[in-house]
C-alpha cells in the first residue's frame, strides 16, 4: 500500500493579563498510530510547567496533563514529528453503539429533521455519507467568530454559519438520525493554520474519513490527533486556574509532506 511521510509542528501558548496561580491543564498534542497513521517520531516541549504527566483517555487518545503552582503570565507547549500515512481506512476496534446516538453537542431539532428528509440516497452507507456531507457543506457558510466551542449542531444549522467543528457536528447529527455510527475527529491537515475537525463514518467494520468543511472524502494529508462522540470528548486543551485575569490562547499548526 502506498505510504506518504508528513512532518508536523504544533505550538500553543496561553497568556494572561495579570498573574495566574494554581494553573492546571489537560491537552492533546501528540498523534497516536492507527491503521492508516504510523507515528515515526514525536517530540514535545513544555515551558512554565512545574509538572507534566502523559496517559490515554477512554477513547485511546494520547493526553498530557500538568500545571504550575507558581504565579505566571504564560504557559507554552508544543509537539513536532513525522507521521507516515496510508489511504484513510481504519478497522473498528471499539463498541460502535457509543457513536450511534446524538449527544448534547450534536442534538437535532425539527428544522434538522426536516432538512434530513430532503436527502435522497441509496441504501449504501457510503453513498449516504457522501450525500450528507454534500448537503452539510452547502448549508453552512464558513464564517469565523460567529460560533464557539459550546455551539450545538442545531444552532449552527439555524445560523447557516460556522467553522469546521460546526460542519462536523451537523454531519454527525444527521448521520446518527439515519442510525449510522460516526465519530468526531480533530487533528492536523496539510498546510498551515489551526487544528481541523472532520468525521469518521463506520461502513462494514471500517472507519472512512469525510471532511464536510472541504466537501471531500479523505485519503491523505490528515493527521488524527483525537476522536470521540463530539468535540467535547477530544478538545485540544482545557484547564482551570486561580485568578480574575482574562486568558488568551494562541495556537499554530504546520503540516507538510516530506
Amino acid at each position: 500500500m502506498n505510504s506518504r511521510d508528513y512532518i508536523f509542528s504544533y505550538t500553543n501558548m496561553i497568556s494572561a493579563d495579570t498573574a495566574v496561580s494554581r494553573h492546571y491543564l489537560l491537552f492533546r498534542c501528540t498523534p497516536v498510530s492507527n491503521d492508516c497513521q504510523s507515528v515515526q517520531s514525536v517530540n514535545t516541549k513544555q515551558i512554565g510547567f512545574d509538572f507534566i504527566n502523559s496517559s490515554f483517555d477512554s477513547f485511546g487518545n494520547s493526553i498530557m496533563y500538568g500545571g504550575t503552582f507558581n504565579e505566571h503570565l504564560s504557559l507554552y507547549w508544543s509537539s513536532e514529528g513525522i507521521v507516515r500515512l496510508t489511504p484513510y481506512l481504519i478497522k473498528n476496534t471499539e463498541q460502535s453503539l457509543v457513536y450511534a446516538f446524538n449527544t448534547q453537542m450534536t442534538a437535532s431539532d425539527d428544522a434538522i429533521i426536516e432538512f434530513k428528509e430532503t436527502i435522497t440516497h441509496s441504501r449504501n452507507v457510503l453513498d449516504l455519507a457522501f450525500c450528507v456531507m454534500d448537503k452539510v457543506h452547502s448549508s453552512i457558510s464558513y464564517t469565523q467568530n460567529v460560533t464557539d466551542s459550546r455551539t450545538k449542531a442545531y444552532e449552527a444549522y439555524a445560523l447557516k454559519k460556522g467553522v469546521c467543528q460546526d460542519y462536523a457536528h451537523l454531519m454527525l447529527c444527521i448521520l446518527r438520525e439515519f442510525n449510522i455510527p460516526c465519530r468526531y475527529v480533530n487533528g492536523f491537515i496539510e498546510g498551515e493554520g489551526q487544528t481541523h475537525a472532520w468525521v469518521d463514518v463506520l461502513v462494514d467494520g471500517y472507519w472512512h474519513g469525510f471532511d464536510p468543511t472541504h466537501n471531500k472524502k479523505i485519503e491523505y494529508g490528515y493527521i488524527s490527533l483525537a476522536h470521540g462522540r463530539d468535540a467535547a470528548d477530544c478538545s485540544v486543551s482545557r484547564g482551570v486556574f486561580s485568578s480574575k485575569s482574562n486568558n488568551r490562547m494562541s495556537a499554530f499548526v504546520c503540516v507538510g509532506r516530506l
